[in-house]
């Protein structure tokens, strides 16, 4: 995940953060890509709202993954981040694609909503 996601990632966006990483699996969290350390959440400080679906654009055509999300959401911060999770099993990177409104499904692939 770090040598294939995240270094290829950071190398074009140096403002990148990761917001989640490792998930212990009595966290409370339901069982994800984050608790088999598979799956990173990002933020780009200094990006607007906007540019979010421009980098999550990018970050399709830079890097293999098994899931890509751009979450946007109204509440909180109202920052929104991009999920990215990579297989150890070559075969299990399907390349999904999903936007999400709030923790919601609002459309596979990526939707520009802010």
């Amino acid at each position: 995940l770090c040598l294939n996601v995240l270094e290829p990632i950071f190398r074009k966006y140096p403002n990148m953060i990761v917001t989640s990483g490792f998930r212990h699996k009595n966290s409370g969290s339901k069982i994800s890509d984050h608790v088999l350390g598979q799956a990173v959440d990002l933020q780009f400080p200094g990006a607007s709202k906007s540019d979010y679906f421009q980098i999550a654009q990018e970050i399709k055509k830079l890097v293999s993954f098994k899931q890509l999300l751009l979450e946007y959401k109204n509440f909180g911060t109202k920052n929104p981040w991009i999920h990215v999770a990579l297989s150890r099993v070559q075969s299990q990177n399907r390349n999904q694609i999903k936007t999400f409104f709030n923790h919601k499904k609002h459309s596979y692939g990526l939707s520009k909503l802010a």
